[in-house]
């Protein structure tokens, strides 16, 4: 593969993982607007917080 090809697909792989970052950002500040008994019934943040802290 040539010197640009690897630039290209490099340059493409940060467009893409920063987006994943951006929209999970949107989405936890979407969530915490809930309402209190809301997030109390799906179990926000702590359902979530155990599942992150699993993953890394």
């Amino acid at each position: 593969m040539s010197t640009t090809a690897n630039l290209f697909g490099t340059i493409r792989r940060l467009v893409r993982n920063r987006r994943a970052q951006r929209e999970h950002q949107a989405t936890i500040r979407a969530i915490s607007a809930l309402p209190p008994e809301t997030l109390k019934d799906i179990g926000w943040p702590g359902a979530y917080e155990g599942r992150m802290t699993r993953r890394h």
